[in-house]
């Protein structure tokens, strides 16, 4: 089974539109549609850590392998702050997800938002 072929039936399991998991994912409605089309067979990390977080599911499941065999982005010295920061940005949006589903109340997310921000880069 295929990234994609796993992505849709994650989806259409917990009753999701592809624009629902785009906007959970932070990433656009093209892709995931594309992905579930088959067009794009090897996503970057970033977009697999937000597809599997929007999907509830961990990255090896969505990937079908360990994770030790995906690329990270913090494997390669030429990590762009550009990309640090949208992966940053996306974790900090799944935890308000998570606040506006009442999954974590307020003081919560925002611990867990400062807590995000004063971990150390793992790329320095």
């Amino acid at each position: 089974m295929s990234i994609g072929e796993r992505v849709r039936t994650g989806r259409k399991a917990l009753h999701l539109s592809q624009e629902e998991v785009a906007r959970r994912a932070g990433v656009s409605l093209n892709q995931v549609n594309r992905l579930e089309r088959g067009e794009i067979v090897d996503p970057h990390f970033s977009t697999l850590a937000g597809l599997a977080t929007a999907l509830d599911m961990q990255i090896s499941e969505l990937v079908g392998e360990p994770v030790h065999h995906v690329r990270n982005p913090q494997d390669s010295i030429e990590v762009s702050d550009k990309v640090k920061a949208d992966v940053r940005l996306q974790k900090v949006r799944q935890i308000l997800d998570a606040r506006d589903a009442g999954k974590l109340d307020e003081v919560d997310a925002d611990k867990e938002i400062q807590r995000e921000y004063q971990q150390e880069d793992p790329a320095a």
